[in-house]
């Protein structure tokens, strides 16, 4: 993903759970992880 003025990378996973409200699917939640390799 990139994003931001920057121009910032991040590589990982992510999963969106979406709910249906009445006959329209709404986003719920989601989550992600980033997996870049340890600094130091």
């Amino acid at each position: 993903m990139t994003y931001g003025p920057e121009k910032v990378s991040e590589k990982g996973h992510y999963i969106n759970v979406w709910k249906r409200v009445g006959n329209v699917w709404k986003l719920y939640a989601n989550m992600w992880t980033v997996q870049n390799p340890p600094t130091g």
